[in-house]
């Protein structure tokens, strides 16, 4: 498998590393890098930070960088991650002028600071993070099949899903030929937003609701080195923290079917027990409290379903009677007084779909601009209604949109191609080419937006504008961008 990926790695990246390039491990000096810096919550507008590197430290990618930037010189520091293989596209950020993927992309040493900034144009939601959502209902405007999906090597759980009776991860389950079709649904007994697509709201309020993260009840002081752990106690976790809340085991629990309000589930319970089990967490009683109730823990009647489909191997069923062993060994008469001091001091906090509502959002919205050389950046804090905001489909869209059009097997290629034709959806492309230029993936978009444009001249007939008529009655829910209906 590592050798898979380091020659994955390698083709993916000989598009993006000129020739006779300096190797970052052979740098003698350490490389500055100034990195766009934005929190809604603290500053009054976005700036450029410097950190220094030491390259022999570091691996060689741009996201290498920024992973070592986070992980010992500024924890604060945000951006999106995944894959590391060029395949989510989660690191997409503006890198020395030009989009590109941090993971596919080299550093390349220099005396100038390499400049890392968000997609250009964007609003930002921190730091590195761009507020994507925009595109994301674009991308569903165009009506393409759906099914959730990222790294295809049972890393992050999306394409978790139900194929002949038996939860699981597509991206690790074969196809078995037969005779006999392979059925595939979504998640059993969840509901549906669209097709393969379940929506998995409650599981991750659930999960919200136990505080996954460390808890101490005293403060480390600015350089101490991290709590310590023995090699005994870290090997507790093991089997707990590989979970990858994929929910193939809470969609398989008939109490989590009956009861999906108030029973927790296997896998949120495991990830409770997890951090129960944690020696350097401090907040072990409360823990044990919040989860001692009939409802949220007492529900499990130990069937085996979760440890029976959990496509990590993990075992939910043994961390719940552990969970129950350790509740029945330290449970003493004051965790009632100490949970309603709890909830007192976490009264907003959401459990299932038992949550508080929450307070009203700052209304309005802040719009900061910020210029540096021709990249212009765009921060917006707190939106609460949408923002009207460009027609324009854009190239990854279209792209996509034409995708579906070129495909032999659609019954709806006129339908499709009479929803793009519009001043501003199709033609505001003007052939500059910077979408093909910049793609990381070495895709033409430029090219299909041609093609699309060709097709729809080649095909329109007058009766398109009725039909679209038509169309847009039977969706008339559907978003498309911000113009939804």
């Amino acid at each position: 498998m590592a050798a898979m990926r380091t020659m994955l790695s390698s083709r993916l990246s000989s598009s993006a590393r000129p020739a006779g390039r300096a190797f970052a491990a052979a740098a003698t000096k350490p490389q500055v890098f100034s990195i766009y810096r934005y929190d809604p919550e603290r500053a009054a507008k976005p700036f450029m930070q410097e950190y220094t590197i030491d390259l022999k430290q570091c691996g060689p990618m741009i996201l290498d960088a920024l992973i070592k930037v986070k992980d010992e010189v500024d924890s604060t520091l945000s951006f999106r991650r995944s894959c590391r293989e060029g395949i989510c596209g989660s690191c997409a950020m503006n890198i020395n002028g030009k989009n590109g993927l941090a993971c596919l992309l080299y550093i390349e040493p220099g005396a100038a600071p390499i400049e890392i900034q968000p997609l250009p144009h964007s609003y930002v939601v921190k730091d590195l993070v761009p507020d994507l959502t925009n595109f994301y209902n674009q991308y569903k405007s165009i009506e393409l099949g759906s099914f959730r999906r990222s790294c295809r090597e049972g890393i992050c759980g999306s394409c978790a899903m139900n194929i002949n009776g038996k939860n699981g991860l597509a991206c690790l389950l074969y196809i078995e030929p037969s005779s006999a079709p392979i059925e595939i649904q979504p998640l059993p007994h969840s509901y549906v937003v669209k097709d393969l697509v379940p929506d998995l709201t409650n599981f991750y309020n659930q999960y919200k609701s136990i505080e996954p993260w460390l808890k101490r009840k005293d403060t480390k002081q600015a350089g101490e080195k991290e709590y310590y752990q023995s090699r005994e106690d870290r090997a507790k976790l093991d089997g707990m923290y590989e979970c990858i809340l994929c929910a193939s085991c809470m969609t398989c629990c008939p109490s989590y079917w009956w009861n999906p309000e108030y029973y927790l589930g296997p896998a949120v319970l495991m990830q409770a027990y997890r951090w129960i089990a944690d020696s350097r967490d401090q907040y072990t009683e409360e823990r044990l409290a919040w989860v001692n109730d009939t409802m949220k823990l007492y529900r499990c009647h130990g069937i085996m379903n979760c440890t029976n489909c959990c496509p990590k191997g993990l075992d939910p069923a043994k961390a719940i009677v552990h969970l129950k062993e350790q509740v029945a060994e330290t449970y003493t008469d004051g965790w009632k007084s100490m949970m309603t001091e709890q909830i007192a001091k976490n009264k907003g906090r959401e459990s299932g779909m038992m949550y508080i509502e929450p307070l009203p959002r700052t209304l309005g919205r802040v719009v900061t601009s910020v210029c540096s050389g021709n990249v212009i950046g765009f921060v917006i804090v707190r939106v609460v209604h949408p923002v009207v905001s460009h027609y324009y489909l854009g190239p990854a869209v279209l792209m996509q949109a034409y995708r579906w059009i070129a495909d032999s097997r659609d019954q709806y290629t006129e339908e499709r191609l009479a929803w793009v034709n519009d001043t501003m959806k199709l033609y505001r492309c003007h052939g500059i080419m910077n979408c093909t230029n910049c793609c990381p993936k070495g895709l033409d978009p430029a090219k299909a937006i041609v093609h699309l444009k060709e097709e729809v001249a080649a095909t329109y007939t007058d009766g398109w504008k009725s039909m679209m008529t038509g169309e847009i009655a039977k969706n008339k829910g559907r978003e498309s961008g911000m113009m939804y209906m």
